[in-house]
Order: structure tokens, then sequence, then C-alpha cells
């Protein structure tokens, strides 16, 4: 039986981003799932007219020293988190991981520090360097996705992870759509993946297959929200598997 991970991030009404794109594929995969939400919000904020309102840190503890109270936190297999917002909720999720620990030394944490998208977002030119000198900070395993280096085909994109064993690289063909929530579905699936497996480029492979799996059917359905009900079975067993590739 797989054990269960907490997960910390956002939460919205109408759509898949943050928790929304996390714990319906993580409970497809047979991995439950502890959603404890920092906001709650109508949509994903590019929509005009969204509404909504966050949550304190504060909840955040109160939440995991309930769980901590009821016997629950050694069955954790770890600490999943997303966009976090504010200092002070970061704060509160180290705090949780903390507690997490303490009844359960061998628990992962996966951190998605939600960066941002090309166009949008702040990038580093030289991934390989940025990876290397991220790891060094203390990581096992760290994963840059939405790639575009120097020998990336313009019908491409490439995802760069490093372990303990060195570099592994994937590329996806790159599909001409704009999504919600792509990067926290790949954080949840990678995690799961990577737990149940322990091999970086079998989550690799297998995370990368089904968001691009997912992504081809949300474009197919002329929608900006994934396709995460319609197009299930992908999460399991995907179309196409891209294999992750030592470099």
């Amino acid at each position: 039986m797989l054990r269960p991970i907490l997960s910390i991030q956002s939460h919205v009404v109408m759509g898949h981003v943050g928790n929304s794109a996390a714990v319906f594929p993580l409970q497809r995969l047979g991995r439950e799932v502890w959603p404890l939400m920092t906001v709650e919000f109508s949509s994903h904020t590019g929509y005009p007219g969204w509404r909504g309102r966050a949550f304190d840190a504060g909840l955040i503890d109160e939440c995991v020293a309930g769980l901590q109270a009821i016997g629950a936190l050694p069955r954790c297999a770890g600490l999943l988190t997303g966009y976090l917002g504010r200092p002070e909720i970061g704060e509160a999720a180290l705090r949780a991981l903390a507690r997490i620990r303490a009844a359960n030394s061998e628990a992962a944490y996966a951190c998605d520090p939600v960066i941002g998208d090309v166009g949008r977002g702040s990038y580093v030119a030289a991934a390989r360097r940025a990876v290397a000198a991220l790891s060094r900070r203390g990581p096992r395993i760290v994963v840059a996705k939405s790639l575009a280096l120097d020998d990336t085909p313009a019908d491409a994109l490439d995802m760069l992870a490093a372990d303990e064993t060195g570099f592994w690289r994937l590329r996806t063909p790159k599909l001409p759509i704009a999504v919600n929530g792509a990067g926290d579905l790949f954080a949840a699936l990678f995690f799961h993946h990577w737990l149940e497996t322990g091999a970086t480029p079998v989550a690799l492979s297998r995370a990368a297959s089904s968001v691009h799996a997912i992504v081809t059917a949300t474009k197919a359905a002329g929608s900006r929200e994934l396709a995460l009900i319609s197009a299930q079975n992908e999460l399991v067993r995907p179309s196409r598997l891209f294999a992750a590739e030592k470099v």
C-alpha cells in the first residue's frame, strides 16, 4: 500500500492548478493525498474577474498539529509544496516538514518553486550549471523543465534532472498551447513515481509522458484547463512513453 503525501498548495474551484492539479492524479495512481490549501480561489488568476482569498500560516500549523495529535504523521511518505505566495507560508511548510520527519525520518520533501513561464517568468540561461549549483545546496534531486537549450529544436522542449548518478535529459514535442497547471501536475507525478521506484530517470519518463499526453488531450478539447478527467487513463498508462537519457 502506498503511503500518503501531504500536499500544501493552492486550490481553485474551477480548473486544475495547485492541489486541484495534484490530488486527483495521485489518487488515480493509487496514492492517498492529504491536501492542505494555502489559498481558495474561484479559478486561476489569469482569468479576469477571479475571486477568493489566501489563508494564513496559522491554519497550516493547526492542521498539521491536528494530524500529529491523531497519530497520522508516521504514515506520511513526504511533503509536496507548490506555490506558497508569502514567506510566512513557506516557514509554516518547513515547520510541517519538521513535524513529519520527527514522526518518520525517511519522509521526503518535493518543492516546486513555481518560477514562472517563458515570456512571463524568470529563467536562467545555463541550465546545467544552475541545476548543479542548486544540487550543491542540498537537494538530492533537481529537475528543470520546459527548457529551450542551445541544441533544443524549435519544435521541442527539454527537461533536465540531476541526482547522485549524474544528469538526465528528456525531450518531448512542443505543443502549440498554453495551459494552466501542467507544472503542478508534473511535480505531483514526478514525486509519486520517485517515491514508488527510487529512480530519477524512471520518474522523469513517466511523469513527462503523462503530462504530454494530458496536454495533448487538452489541446484536442480546445481548452486551457487540463483534461484530467477525460484523459485520466494517460496518468496510468501514457499513450507514448518518452525516455530519459544520460548526459
